[in-house]
C-alpha cells in the first residue's frame, strides 16, 4: 500500500467493496470486507501563553490494530510539511480524546498546529488550526506619593501593576529640578519582580523643587510612572537611616542595628531600633536607645515571643523630629528544647575500654554547653551514672570509656545539654573482652569464677553451681529450670564442689557437642575433642589422648588440687600445676545412692556415643593420669565449662 496523507475535519477513507464470481469453476462468491483507517477531529487550542499553549483533539477511529505513533504538530505556516516540531505521544490502541502541550513558542507570533496519528507508512492529520502567541510588552506602572519630606530627603516608591509579560530585573525612582527624569539622571534601585516597593531619595539641597517619577525595566525596555514634584525643606531635615540586616536570632532575641550617614543639619540627639508585631514600628511601640550621633550602632532586641513575626526599624532623632530606616522582616525560632543526639556503633571494644562517637542532629534551638558519654550495666544510663565530658558545641565528638570491667555488658548513650536540659541519645549495648585467669560473674545468679588458661584454650578452675537442688528420686525433666544433686542432697557440698548433672541435663536436652547447656554466656560444655586438647596441652600424646581408660603419665595430677585436704590420701603425682584445681567430688549413681566423695571425680564431655551413653573423664586418688570412657548419661557428674 502506497503511504497516504490527509487533511480534513473528519477522514474516512474506505476501500471498494468487490464480489468476484468464477463461473466455470464455481459457484461460490467472495466478499472482500472493506478497509479501517485511521479518523481524526481537528484539533482545539486553549490557555494560550507567550511561549505555550494547550490543544486538544480526538481519534474516532485508529485502524482494525491501532495507531503506533500521535500527538501534535505546529508550524509557521498552513502546510504541516513545514511542520517545526512534533510531540511524540506514543501507541494508541482505543479511540478517544488526547491532548498536550506546546513549549518554547515565540512571543507574538501567528502559528498554525494540527493532531496527528500514524501507523506504519500511513499518516493522517487532522485540520489545521491557527493561534498567535501572546506579546511582551513595557511594564505598567504608578509612581506612589512623597513622604517624609526633610531639608535634604524624601521617600517615595512604585506600583508596578503589570510586567509587560516579562520579568522586571530592576525597578526603583528616578528625580531631577527640570521635569520628566529618567534613570540616565539620579535615580535608586530597589530591587526587582512586581508589585509595591518603596525608595528613599537622598542628598537633596534644602528649599529645592524636585520631579520624580517611579521607573520599571523588561526585557522590552525602561516605563515610567506618572510624575510627582516636592519641594524639599529650608531648615534642617530628618536623619537619614539604614536598618541592619537581623542576626543571632533565637526564640525570644535578635541582633539588629542601623547607620545614620547624614544627621539632617542637626546633632542627633537619640538613635537606636523599634519594633513591633506590626510592620512599620514606630517609638510607640517597643525600642531601645543606642545613644547619640551619627554612625553605626548595633542594639539586642529581648523578651521576644517564641515562633513570631515581627518587624523593626532603626530610627534618629533631631530637632526636626525623628526619622525611620527601612524596615527588615524577622521571625524568632521556636521555643528551646533539648537536643536530639545520636550514639554511633562502638567500637575498638577491648576488655576495661571502648571507642564510642556521637553526633549532634538538632541542638535544639540553645547552644550547646555539655557533651559526652554515659554508661552503665543498666539500660538507658544517665549522668546519674558514670559519664565522661567531651567538650561542647554541635560538632560530632569521640572518645575512649576506660577502666571498665572485664567481659561485662555495658550500656552507653551520648549526651548533649543545652540551656533546657539534656538530652539522650539511642542506646548501644556492648560486652567488654574477657581475661582468661581473673574471675567472672555468673549473672544468672551472681556466682564468681576463677578461670584459668591451659594451652589455647580458658576453663573455669571451679565447678559449676547453678540451678535449683531436686532429691532422689526426683529426676531433672526438659523445663525452664536448671536442676541439680548435691552430694548427700547437702548445700553446702553444692557450694564446695559444684552442682551434680546428669548428661542430659547438662545439655539442656540437645545432641549438639559443645553446646551452651547449663554454662553461662559465652561459655560451652567441653567436647571429648577439647578435653584432648586439654591434655595434650599437660604433656600426654596424640596417641596417648586417643585411648581409652588410665592414658598418660602425670597429666591428672596437674589437674588435681594438691594436698590431702579434699583428696584421700595417697593423691597420687597431685600437684595442680595447671590451676585446674580438680576437687574429688563424687557422684550421684543413677540408682539413686552418692559414691565417691574426697576418692574421685568425674566430667562428662558434650560428646555422645549411644543414646543412654557420652564420654566422661575421671580423676582419683591413687593415679596420677586420666581416665576416659563413656559412661551412663543418667549418672551425675559436675561441670566445668570452657570458653568460646
Amino acid at each position: 500500500m502506497k503511504s497516504r496523507t490527509r487533511i480534513s475535519p473528519v477522514i474516512t477513507i474506505m476501500a471498494i467493496a468487490a464480489m468476484a464470481c468464477i463461473g466455470f469453476f464455481s459457484t461460490n462468491c467472495e466478499r472482500i470486507e472493506p478497509e479501517r483507517l485511521i479518523i481524526i477531529k481537528a484539533s482545539t487550542v486553549s490557555e494560550v501563553t507567550r511561549t505555550s499553549c494547550t490543544v486538544a483533539a480526538t481519534l474516532f477511529d485508529v485502524g482494525p490494530s491501532g495507531v503506533n505513533q500521535h500527538g501534535f504538530c505546529w508550524s509557521l505556516t498552513p502546510d504541516p510539511a513545514e511542520a517545526i516540531n512534533c510531540t511524540q505521544m506514543g501507541s494508541k490502541k482505543a479511540k478517544g480524546k488526547f491532548n498536550g502541550v506546546l513549549t518554547g513558542l515565540n512571543p507574538g507570533t501567528p502559528y498554525h498546529v494540527w493532531a496527528y496519528a500514524s501507523n506504519g507508512d500511513v499518516k493522517v492529520y487532522g485540520k489545521s488550526q491557527s493561534f498567535n502567541t501572546l506579546s511582551v510588552e513595557l511594564p505598567h506602572l504608578e509612581t506612589a506619593g512623597i513622604s517624609s519630606i526633610t531639608s535634604n530627603s524624601a521617600g517615595c516608591g512604585g506600583n508596578i501593576i503589570s510586567d509587560g509579560g516579562a520579568e522586571i530585573t530592576a525597578r526603583g525612582v528616578c528625580w531631577n529640578i527640570s521635569g520628566n527624569p529618567t534613570i540616565e539622571q539620579t535615580h535608586t534601585t530597589d530591587g526587582s519582580g512586581a508589585g509595591d516597593y518603596g525608595s528613599n531619595i537622598l542628598e537633596l539641597s534644602p528649599d529645592t523643587k524636585y520631579y520624580v517619577r517611579a521607573y520599571a525595566t523588561n526585557t522590552v525596555g525602561t516605563a515610567y510612572g506618572n510624575e510627582q514634584s516636592f519641594t524639599t525643606l529650608s531648615g534642617p531635615g530628618l536623619p537619614q537611616v539604614v536598618t541592619n540586616g537581623v542576626e543571632e536570632i533565637t526564640s525570644n532575641s535578635a541582633h539588629c542595628g542601623g547607620s545614620i550617614s547624614n544627621d539632617g543639619g542637626a546633632e542627633i540627639t537619640s538613635k537606636g531600633l523599634c519594633w513591633s508585631v506590626s510592620p512599620e514600628p514606630t517609638l510607640a511601640n517597643f525600642s531601645n536607645v543606642a545613644g547619640t550621633g551619627t554612625g553605626e550602632f548595633s542594639i539586642q532586641m529581648t523578651d521576644l515571643l517564641p515562633e513570631t513575626e515581627y518587624f523593626v526599624r532603626a530610627y534618629a532623632t533631631n530637632s526636626a523630629g525623628t526619622a525611620y530606616g527601612n524596615e527588615q522582616i524577622f521571625g524568632t525560632l521556636p521555643e528551646p528544647v533539648v537536643p536530639l543526639v545520636v550514639t554511633n556503633s562502638v567500637e575498638g571494644i577491648e576488655s576495661t575500654s571502648v571507642t564510642c562517637g556521637g553526633s549532634i542532629s538538632d541542638d535544639g534551638g540553645s547552644a550547646i554547653i555539655s557533651k559526652g558519654f554515659c554508661w552503665s550495666t543498666d539500660p538507658n544510663p544517665t549522668l546519674s551514672d558514670s559519664y565522661n565530658v567531651v567538650g561542647s558545641g554541635p560538632e560530632p565528638f569521640t572518645i575512649e570509656i576506660s577502666d571498665l570491667a572485664p567481659d561485662t555488658e555495658y550500656f552507653v548513650r551520648a549526651y548533649a545539654t543545652n540551656s533546657v536540659g539534656t538530652g539522650y541519645g539511642n542506646q548501644q549495648e556492648f560486652r567488654t573482652l574477657f581475661i582468661c585467669g581473673t574471675q567472672f560473674v555468673d549473672k544468672r545468679n551472681g556466682q564468681l569464677y576463677l578461670t584459668v588458661s591451659i594451652g589455647d584454650q580458658c576453663w573455669m578452675a571451679e565447678n559449676l553451681n547453678i540451678g535449683e537442688r531436686i532429691a532422689f528420686p526426683a529426676r531433672p525433666g526438659d523445663n525452664v529450670t536448671i536442676e541439680k544433686y548435691c552430694y548427700d542432697d547437702d548445700d553446702a557440698n553444692c557450694d564446695l564442689y559444684g552442682g551434680q548433672y546428669t548428661w542430659d541435663e547438662m545439655m539442656q536436652y540437645t545432641q549438639v557437642e559443645m553446646a551452651q547447656g547449663v554454662c553461662p554466656d559465652g561459655w560451652h560444655i567441653p567436647s571429648d575433642h577439647e578435653w584432648k586438647i586439654l591434655e595434650r596441652s599437660l604433656g600426654m600424646t596424640e596417641e596417648e589422648s586417643n585411648g581409652t581408660q588410665w592414658r598418660g603419665s602425670n597429666e591428672g595430677g596437674k589437674l588435681k588440687a594438691a594436698g590431702t585436704a579434699y583428696w584421700n590420701d595417697p593423691n597420687e603425682g597431685a600437684t595442680n600445676s595447671s590451676l585446674f584445681t580438680a576437687l574429688p567430688s563424687g557422684f550421684l549413681i543413677h540408682d539413686g545412692s552418692f559414691s565417691g566423695l574426697g576418692y574421685f571425680t568425674v566430667f562428662w564431655t558434650s560428646t555422645p556415643i549411644l543414646e543412654t551413653q557420652a564420654w566422661y573423664r575421671m580423676l582419683d586418688a591413687d593415679h596420677s593420669q586420666i581416665y576416659r570412657i563413656d559412661g551412663y548419661r543418667p549418672n551425675t557428674t559436675p561441670v566445668r565449662c570452657v570458653k568460646d
